[in-house]
C-alpha cells in the first residue's frame, strides 16, 4: 500500500469502504480486499480526528489497530515495492544508477519527473541529473 501516513495506510482496511463480493470495490486500494471489523473501524475513527501532536495516543491506537490486523490477516504483503527497473542507454543516457547516484535508481512516480528533467542543486544552483540524448 502506498497512501502515505500511518492513518492513511490503516484506513485502507476501514469497513466504510467494504463492498460485497461481486460488487466493484470503490478504489483500487480502499478495501478492495473486502474486510470489515467494527473494532478496527472505531480505532481508525479515533485516529482520523486525533491531534497530530498527540503522538503517544497515535502510537497506542496504531498498536491496537495492528494487533487486530495481525490477528485477522486480511492482507499479506508479498513485496515492498519491487524496484528492479532495467534501463537501456540506446537513446537516453545519464540514468540514475549505483555508479551515478544523482537520484534513486528506479522509476518512482513521485520523483520520475526529476529523472526526466533534473533539478537545480539547492546549495550550488548547478543543474543535477536529467536523462540526456545518447550520442550517435
Amino acid at each position: 500500500f502506498c497512501p502515505g501516513y500511518i492513518y492513511e495506510n490503516l484506513e485502507l482496511h476501514h469497513g466504510k469502504f467494504f463492498t460485497e463480493l461481486g460488487e466493484l470495490a470503490p478504489w483500487f486500494e480502499r478495501n478492495s480486499f473486502r474486510y470489515a471489523n467494527a473494532e478496527l473501524d472505531a480505532i481508525l475513527d479515533q485516529m482520523q480526528v486525533l491531534d497530530p501532536a498527540d503522538q503517544a495516543t497515535e502510537i497506542d491506537l496504531y498498536r491496537q489497530a495492528v494487533e487486530i490486523l495481525v490477528e485477522d490477516v486480511p492482507t499479506t504483503g508479498l513485496v515492498n515495492r519491487p524496484a528492479v527497473v532495467p534501463i537501456n542507454e540506446t537513446f537516453w543516457t545519464n540514468w540514475p544508477s549505483q555508479e551515478n547516484p544523482w537520484n534513486a535508481p528506479w522509476s518512482w512516480w513521485a520523483t520520475f519527473n526529476l529523472v526526466i528533467n533534473g533539478y537545480p542543486d539547492p546549495e550550488t544552483g548547478e543543474w543535477v541529473g536529467g536523462i540526456q540524448p545518447a550520442g550517435e
